[in-house]
Order: C-alpha cells, then structure tokens, then sequence
C-alpha cells in the first residue's frame, strides 16, 4: 500500500519529528539519505521505522534487502515525500529512530571535546565529523547547544553521529569541573588567550577542548574553571575563524601535541 495524502497518520508523525518539540515527546530523530541509511544499519542505529517514495522503491529496491524484519517500510507517492522531506533533492529515503544511548568511560577517556551554547547545526554536524575523524573519545554539549538530533547535524556530520558518543550536561559548569578534579587538563578557546604554538597543552594527560558560541565564545564562568586559554594566530585581515574550522585545527593539535 502507497501512502497518497500528506494527512496520513505517519506522514504527520515524522513531520513533527522534524522539530525539537517532536523529538523530545517521541524520543525519537529522523535523517534522510542512503548513506545516513547505510550508516544506522551498519552501526546498530535502533530503527524504527523507515519511508522510502515510490521512484526509490523502483531504482533502489536491492538497498532494503538489509533491514531486519521488524522494522517497518512505508512507501510513499513522489510527491507527498517531497513534501515531507528537508533536502532541496531528496533521495528518497528517510529513516525514524529511536534516541540513542551512547555509552563512554569518561575515566578512561583521553581527549573531550565541550562545546559551550553552540548554536548553528552545520557547525555542529561538522565538529562531530571532524571529531569522528581525529580521534575524540566524546563531544559533550551544554543545554543550550543546539540539539544535536537537529536533521541538519546529522547531515553535516556525513555518518560520523553515529561513531562517536554525544552527550548533553545540564549542568555544564558543574560537569568542567567534575573533569578537572578528575585528572583533565581544561582547555578554553577564547580570541584574549595565548597562542596554541607558544603554550602547548601538556604531553600524555587526559584533555578536554571546550568551544563556544559562534557570536561570543566561552561563558566567562565556563573560561575561569579551565587551566588555559587558547587561540589560533590571525595571520591574515579576518577578524576570527569560523568555529568548526578552528574546532579541527585545535582538536588536532591536542593529538598531535601528545605525539610529537
């Protein structure tokens, strides 16, 4: 059976998923895409419930021969998914999910990255890859970060969401803390700090890296508990780098600083 009406009961459902609101009722996300799609099964994602649109089912049937019985497969005419879909050119798939539970000793974790009132999803998206990518054991997010289960974060991220443990502290301040006493050498990104070149974090000690928001950096309360304050040269006329950039720079200089 073909869904053919926008007012269709699933159709509303993922709709509203799409929103914070939705999620947090639901405890659930959705992400649209193949490779998303490839990602969630080959990384145990708990699916729930995927919606593919006809002209899918039609070139790309082979791809579903994978996803375990239980999980529900919702056909849906052309044009009702690109109505419900974000993508200016939608693959024509998109998966429901349930809220995942990720799982990290923090006691046995070497490199954190924090991120402080982050707000922008393409950012985040992409300082979760580029984390994937460098190695970080966890991001953790304060409350007013963006959501990360935001469709647009989870695209940007190209699949690294699903390889790496995110987490959100309500108390953020009292978690810095908590990790500095614990053995962690904080380590604050503020445009008024010292130069990562000239006063490089210590060699084989857990670290966390902790960024701000896009507009005004780290809260001051969150920059006074950390050991150090770092910066990136501005070699150049721009005023500062955009935080993603500057996110992965930073993150490999903390691995490599331990390396060489």
């Amino acid at each position: 059976m073909v869904i053919q009406s926008k007012q269709n009961t699933k159709i509303k459902r993922v709709r509203k998923l799409f929103t914070h609101k939705g999620r947090q009722a639901e405890e659930c996300f959705v992400f649209e895409g193949i490779k998303l799609f490839e990602e969630a099964l080959n990384n145990h994602v708990p699916l729930i419930g995927i919606l593919v649109s006809r002209r899918f089912l039609e070139t790309n049937r082979h791809r579903l021969d994978a996803v375990p019985p239980e999980i529900s497969i919702d056909v849906i005419e052309n044009h009702i998914f690109s109505h419900l879909s974000h993508q200016k050119n939608p693959e024509g798939i998109i998966c429901v999910s349930r809220f995942l539970k990720p799982e990290i000793d923090f006691q046995r974790s070497h490199y954190l990255l924090l991120l402080d009132e982050l707000k922008d999803p393409g950012n985040l998206g992409t300082i979760i890859r580029t984390a994937d990518s460098v190695g970080f054991d966890g991001i953790v997010c304060s409350e007013k970060t963006v959501d990360f289960y935001n469709d647009k974060v989870i695209r940007s991220s190209m699949g690294s969401f699903f390889h790496i443990p995110i987490f959100r502290k309500s108390c953020f301040a009292d978690f810095v803390r908590v990790l500095k006493q614990s053995g962690f050498f904080m380590c604050a990104t503020s445009l008024e700090g010292q130069t990562s070149f000239e006063s490089p974090m210590p060699k084989q000690r857990p670290k966390a890296l902790i960024l701000g928001n896009e507009s005004h950096g780290i809260r001051s309360e969150i920059e006074t508990l950390c050991d150090i304050s770092w910066k990136l040269p501005i070699l150049g006329q721009a005023e500062s780098l955009n935080v993603a950039v500057a996110a992965g720079i930073m993150m490999y200089l903390t691995i490599i600083g331990d390396q060489v």
